[in-house]
């Protein structure tokens, strides 16, 4: 090659070089958000919806999108550029590096930094040049022939280094063909925000009807604040492809009440939008008013539970004592589902005081359909269970007979619903009472027990494994 040819050649990749170096490149913060949108769902992920308004460049370049959560999923980001322009998105990334003294000393392994120490003669502040050799269960530095860990003092770098970010951000390199003012819609996924539903439940003095108050309770530990969003929960299991979790930020609780969200339907998901904009600060929780319904008809039911063992093996253990269990059940009205979460069960007692009586956690109910609340134990309704007899009549196939002692000490009848969860094949042969069999495996009596008396169940059944 001439040296005429070697000049243009020359030249040719120093004005490549000048043209990628001047690719301008656009920051977009949330002073440029015109929409900002929230999505929740049960599964600890939220779908972020957000739209800027930008002025890009001729030519290509790149658009930096600030003011984002740290625990985005980078897979999920989309983006929509619209405007009078094409435009053509060449690379997406997703930046959250973020700088750290660990991270940044790793960055730093190689390179030179230094060390601030306080001279014992002079008792200035003085500065040696360092190598950062390691940062591997300590901080290792050469200076000179020498080699120092951990040292006490400041380390002073001499930059940010490349790739290492202050906050997380979306970019983009596009090209465009003319400058114009375009409107950017980006959507992602990110962890770390939870709903839950709470409930308090009010029972009336005769324990036949009940107001209840459900409330929405949001967490955010996504290491963001969405300011000013619009707000929708999705209430339903939705299936999430397996996510390495990130570890959970410390919560800062901080509830606020807010207006009752809207409920409605979506594909196979009951939706609940608040009829407002919010704002959803990081680490903190927040309240939202969700059903508020007066007079809700319930029923208090007692119930004593058995064990399969009692049917395919002798027990030797004598006799099982007890109390019977305490529930109470209500019906999610026509067109009001209850999403999953915790109801607190209260009562007043004679002098008119508030009392929490207990707690329990319930999965999404459809409208319509019975929820049972467990309360706790009775303290004056107690049971004995004892294995009668047992018999190996063949290979797989028992007979037992089951008695089951039930004392009422309150000073009212009640009726106690004994379920009995029988294994395999069986049949009743002989009961004292009479039974229903709610399911293959479960057999029920309810047992009328008068006040200060007591009521024996017995039965025998055969059971085929």
């Amino acid at each position: 090659m001439n040296r005429l040819g070697l000049l243009l050649l020359t030249f040719f990749f120093i004005s490549i070089s000048g043209a990628a170096s001047a690719a301008e490149t656009v920051t977009s913060t949330a002073g440029e958000r015109s929409d900002l949108s929230l999505t929740v769902y049960n599964s600890d992920i939220a779908l972020v919806s957000e739209t800027r308004d930008v002025t890009l460049p001729r030519g290509e370049s790149r658009v930096r999108f600030l003011d984002v959560p740290g625990s985005i999923i980078p897979e999920s980001i989309q983006v929509r550029f619209e405007g009078g322009v094409p435009v053509t998105v060449l690379e997406q990334s997703y930046e959250h590096d973020l700088v750290s003294p660990d991270r940044l000393i790793d960055k730093y392994v190689g390179r030179k930094v230094w060390l601030e120490y306080v001279n014992p003669v002079t008792g200035r502040e003085q500065r040696l040049e360092a190598t950062i050799l390691s940062n591997r269960g300590g901080t290792v530095f050469r200076v000179g022939d020498e080699i120092i860990l951990n040292h006490a003092g400041k380390i002073i770098f001499p930059g940010l280094p490349e790739g290492l970010h202050t906050e997380p951000s979306l970019s983009w390199t596009v090209e465009t063909e003319k400058s114009a003012d375009v409107r950017l819609a980006v959507q992602f996924l990110a962890r770390n925000i939870t709903w839950k539903a709470d409930y308090n439940l009010l029972l009336a003095g005769d324990d036949t009807r009940a107001d209840l108050r459900g409330w929405i309770t949001l967490n955010n530990r996504s290491g963001f604040a969405f300011e000013k969003a619009k707000l929708t929960l999705v209430a339903g299991e939705v299936n999430v492809a397996p996510e390495r979790k990130k570890g959970l930020m410390r919560m800062k609780m901080a509830a606020e009440a807010a207006p009752r969200a809207k409920e409605d339907r979506f594909f196979e998901y009951h939706t609940y939008s608040l009829q407002r904009r919010t704002t959803l600060e990081d680490n903190a929780e927040k309240q939202i008013s969700m059903v508020d319904i007066k007079g809700i008809p319930v029923k208090k039911r007692y119930m004593v539970k058995g064990e399969q063992y009692f049917y395919f093996s002798r027990y030797r253990e004598g006799t099982l004592r007890g109390r019977a269990g305490v529930f109470i059940e209500l019906k999610a009205g026509d067109g009001i589902p209850l999403p999953a979460g915790t109801v607190r069960v209260y009562k007043r007692d004679r002098n008119g005081e508030t009392r929490f009586i207990g707690s329990d956690n319930i999965d999404h109910v459809a409208a319509g359909e019975t929820v049972r609340i467990r309360t706790g134990d009775a303290f004056d309704i107690l049971y004995e269970r004892r294995q009668a007899d047992w018999l190996r009549i063949a290979e797989g196939v028992f007979e037992s007979s089951i008695e089951i002692k039930l004392r009422n000490r309150k000073d009212g009848d009640v009726t106690v619903t004994v379920i009995e969860p029988v294994p395999g094949e069986w049949m009743v042969l002989k009961t004292s009472h009479d039974f229903r069999k709610t399911d293959a495996n479960t057999l029920e009596f309810d047992i009328k027990v008068p006040k200060k008396k007591e009521t024996v169940l017995n039965y025998r059944v055969r059971v085929i494994l």
